[in-house]
């Protein structure tokens, strides 16, 4: 995830404010502590370097190794834990630590400080480093980006990362210092640091004990002093091969007997010997200190002409200089004496002005010690406030557990009660849609007696009809027609119009129409004399817009007579034309 989608959005308890930086252990923000109500730094490891358990452990690692000190030169850490985003399901590991107003070592040693700040700065970083020693903590990755100066003047160790946890050995009786000798643990180190402050014993992977630290504060010392690092080559291979092989060039200052001690003091940090080095970094502390409050010796003869011979002099200059030196030497004598006079109270000035820095930098440091324990009196009444919470929390969850039992259970009886009444239900409803099908047969029966009843009122006053089944049967009298002609009389012109009428009302209903012949004898032409009454009366019909699938036309011919042509009634009826309209069969 993006830090853009970070900042904003709540980590636990933490809102977070603005990405300060980014290293290979995580992501640094500035956060909103919103219980403590305050200002605080987030390392978070994001969510797809969580799938890597190792760096998953260097997190857990760094936040054990940093909580177990107490120490103004070392970051506070307040809490370790695992959150997921308010705003998704993806889960992040992260430390919340305390929040360093200030720069970076390497940053504030850009703006050219005092030799003799660059010192006390180092001094009390090895005070530190000899407090986390001492508790059992070796830190193996010591570098410029890894220490702060606040903006108080004070330095602190960050980024516990590398860390390794180690068994502190007992201390014999007689040990009055604060050396700590310690016992590392039994499997091989991996090859973990930055190049350029890694001891030799890192570049070999052996295994690594506190003088270590002591290698990387030598480097750091010495880059502080010179402004670039003690081992360097063209490429990592080089640089790595150099810590192991070579040794740095000396430091060059204009006061050399400072130069001399510093240099004393490098070549115990950076001895490739991890015995040659210093025991402790506390040693290491106080030798930084005693470095620049310590006076420089006065100029003697003997002195100088030691000078001038260990620069390869002849022994004829040297002992004319010699000569020169005891005339000058004792006329200078009180000019010599009255100068040390003068620098001996300068000396004990710069030393009260160290004492009196250095007894208000013990007073800060006991203030933030008694800051950091009510801190710590806090956290006990926040985890207190916690516990009673989850412990509330339990209980109300036990509860709701109880309720949902009981109501799951209620609903499951509901349920079958439901579907016992549904089926029951569904039963009812089969028998009603049943019995309402029976009762729409019925319906429809007497819908289309209904209609054919109707129909047989409607046209009883124009002709012959009767109800035949599921059909009305019309007979239109052969007076309506000339002899031997299929010309329609006017009169039939309006009941045939009112058979369309009925058609066209009753969508259900179809015709069929028979012509019959008027004699006996000629049977194709009475055929073509039927088919042709018939056809008149169906182009009537269609000409008043029924369709011409609901209508057929048949001629009968002589094949149906019903009557003789012997009387006046007989030949009216052979000369008929019968119209069926018969409803669909159900």
């Amino acid at each position: 995830m993006a830090d853009a989608s970070l900042t904003g959005t709540l980590v636990g308890r933490y809102r977070v404010d603005a990405r300060l930086g980014a290293g290979g252990m995580g992501e640094i923000y500035s956060a909103w502590d919103s219980v403590l109500e305050r200002q605080i730094a987030l390392k978070v490891l994001p969510p797809h370097l969580t799938a890597d358990p190792t760096r998953v452990e260097r997190l857990k690692v760094e936040a054990r190794a940093a909580s177990a000190l107490n120490h103004p030169a070392i970051v506070t850490i307040y809490e370790i834990g695992e959150a997921a985003l308010e705003s998704t399901t993806e889960v992040h590991h992260f430390i919340a630590m305390e929040l360093i107003d200030g720069v970076t070592l390497d940053a504030w040693l850009a703006t050219r400080p005092a030799l003799d700040a660059i010192i006390s700065q180092l001094a009390r970083l090895a005070e530190g480093i000899g407090k986390a020693h001492a508790r059992g903590v070796i830190h193996r990755d010591l570098k410029p980006e890894n220490v702060m100066i606040t903006r108080d003047g004070f330095p602190k160790i960050l980024d516990f990362g590398l860390a390794k946890l180690v068994e502190v050995q007992p201390r014999s009786s007689d040990e009055e210092r604060n050396n700590t000798s310690r016992r590392a643990l039994t499997q091989p180190a991996a090859i973990l640091g930055t190049i350029g402050y890694m001891a030799p014993e890192q570049v070999e992977a052996l295994p690594l004990d506190h003088r270590t630290d002591i290698f990387a504060l030598g480097c750091i010392l010495y880059e502080s002093i010179t402004g670039a690092p003690p081992f360097r080559g063209e490429t990592s291979a080089e640089t790595l091969h150099a810590i192991v092989h070579r040794q740095p060039d000396r430091i060059r200052l204009d006061n050399l007997q400072l130069a001399e001690r510093l240099q004393r003091i490098l070549d115990r940090c950076l001895a490739k010997d991890r015995e040659e080095r210093y025991d402790s970094a506390r040693d290491l502390a106080l030798d930084l200190f005693d470095a620049t409050m310590r006076p420089l010796a006065a100029v003697t003869p003997a002195s100088t002409a030691r000078r001038l011979l260990s620069h390869g002099r002849r022994p004829a200059v040297a002992l004319v200089a010699v000569l020169i030196a005891l005339t000058l030497y004792g006329s200078g004598t009180a000019i010599l004496e009255r100068g040390n006079e003068l620098r001996s109270q300068k000396q004990i000035a710069r030393l009260e002005a160290e004492i009196e820095r250095e007894r208000e930098s013990r007073m800060t440091a006991a203030a933030a010690l008694d800051e950091s324990e009510r801190e710590v009196a806090r956290k006990a009444a926040e985890i207190q406030r916690l516990e009673t919470e989850r412990e509330n929390g339990d209980r109300l969850r036990g509860d709701l557990e109880q309720s949902y039992r009981s109501l799951l259970a209620d609903l499951r009886d509901h349920v079958k009660r439901n579907e016992s009444e549904r089926s029951a239900l569904r039963q009812r409803v089969t028998g009603a849609e049943t019995e309402l099908g029976r009762y729409r047969e019925e319906l429809a029966r007497f819908n289309q007696v209904e209609q054919l009843e109707r129909l047989q009122r409607e046209l009883a006053p124009w002709t012959d009809a009767r109800i035949d089944g599921r059909r009305v049967v019309l007979t239109i009298p052969g007076t309506l027609f000339d002899t031997g002609s299929a010309r329609i009389e006017p009169q039939v012109l309006p009941l045939v119009r009112q058979l369309a009428a009925q058609l066209l009302a009753i969508p259900e209903l179809k015709a069929t129409i028979e012509g019959h012949t008027d004699s006996r004898g000629a049977e194709e032409q009475n055929l073509r004399l039927s088919q042709r009454r018939a056809d008149g009366i169906r182009d009537l019909m269609i000409s008043s817009g029924v369709e011409s699938s609901r209508v057929t036309a048949l001629g009968r011919g002589e094949q149906f007579p019903a009557w003789t042509n012997d009387s006046i009634a007989g030949r009216i009826r052979n000369r008929r034309v019968e119209i069926s309209l018969a409803l669909p069969a159900s």
